[in-house]
């Protein structure tokens, strides 16, 4: 039989245990979350710049070079050709939004006659990684929201097309 000074320890102890599981637990949901966030930031980068590489490759390609895209089907089908070239190798998506149509939820951006001259995310999110970019992204630094960071055609040697050209 127990004395009173012993009742109620292993309830107590069992509180406290409870407690200290509960604190790990939360700390470790917030340390997976960042992690979680991290490597979705580090895939916007990466499906970024593949998207951006070909618009490139679209760009300085076909019968009539220095004509961007019309469309995202075309970087997956380049029909322009004899024969079909298919400068992205997949639709990427933007893992920041939920890819809502053909576009994967990118925002898109557009030349003057509306055709693709590069992508951003449509995230309002502030980007954990601010620094060390590599030398075509150095414009990314110091954002505060991944909308801010703009995958666009860089270092291209081909002059662009007149619109008229490239919408025959």
């Amino acid at each position: 039989m127990q004395n009173g000074k012993q009742r109620g320890f292993a309830y107590l102890s069992v509180m406290i245990m409870v407690a200290v599981m509960s604190i790990m637990a939360f700390q470790l949901s917030g340390s997976l979350s960042v992690r979680m966030n991290r490597g979705k930031e580090a895939d916007l980068l990466f499906n970024g710049n593949q998207i951006a590489q070909a618009v490139k490759s679209y760009f300085e390609s076909g019968p009539v070079r220095g004509c961007y895209p019309p469309n995202f089907e075309a970087l997956l089908e380049d029909r322009r050709d004899f024969q079909t070239r298919r400068h992205l190798r997949m639709a990427y998506s933007d893992p920041m939004s939920a890819p809502a149509s053909v576009d994967g939820g990118w925002g898109i951006l557009r030349d003057h006659s509306e055709r693709i001259i590069g992508v951003y995310s449509k995230s309002t999110d502030t980007p954990y990684k601010q620094h060390n970019f590599p030398k075509h992204q150095k414009d990314f630094e110091g954002k505060t929201q991944y909308s801010e960071w703009q995958f666009l055609v860089k270092g291209s040697k081909v002059k662009p097309a007149s619109a008229a050209i490239c919408n025959q």
